[in-house]
Order: structure tokens, then C-alpha cells, then sequence
């Protein structure tokens, strides 16, 4: 009885979305790591960029950069074949 009341009240629950989880941040033009990234949480990333968690939640895993600090976000690190394939990725300059 007990069990099917706890199911049935946690039901509607998004319990999933309340689990902190990293927030990889790249900066749109050399698609490197931002400074402190991989940050534990969206809350974290979002003070540490100042912009809004909703920003974070909204761009994250899109592929889109967001245009208040020009960054793109992910909720996990970027292989180097994604960054090597970006159309934005340029190369180091050897020499």
C-alpha cells in the first residue's frame, strides 16, 4: 500500500531534472574550454558566465551558441573529432 502511494505521489515528480550535472562551456570562436569549465552544475556555470540558468537550460546540447557571451554548451566534453569538424575550428598555426 505504502509503495503504490509513494508511486503514485512521486508520479507527476521531474525528479531527474533537480541532479546537478556538468555543464561543459566553449567559447564560440576557439571552441576551447571557458575558464572553469567543466562547471558541477547549470547554477554554477550560469553565475560563473553571468547569464541566466534559463540561457543555459535553453542552449545546452543544441549546438547553437548563445550570443550574450558567445558561447556554446553542453552537457557533456566534446570529442576532438567535434571540434575538428566545427566550421569554426581553425587549426594552430604551426611555426
Amino acid at each position: 500500500m505504502s509503495f503504490n502511494l509513494a508511486k503514485s505521489i512521486s508520479s507527476g515528480l521531474k525528479l531527474n531534472s533537480n541532479i546537478a550535472k556538468e555543464v561543459w562551456i566553449y567559447d564560440a570562436f576557439t571552441l576551447e574550454l571557458v575558464k572553469g569549465s567543466p562547471f558541477p552544475s547549470r547554477t554554477q556555470a550560469s553565475n560563473a558566465l553571468v547569464i541566466s540558468r534559463n540561457v543555459i537550460s535553453y542552449f545546452i546540447d543544441t549546438g547553437k551558441a548563445e550570443s550574450i557571451k558567445g558561447t556554446y554548451i553542453f552537457s557533456r566534453q566534446l570529442e576532438d573529432k567535434e571540434v575538428q569538424n566545427h566550421p569554426l575550428f581553425t587549426p594552430p598555426m604551426e611555426g
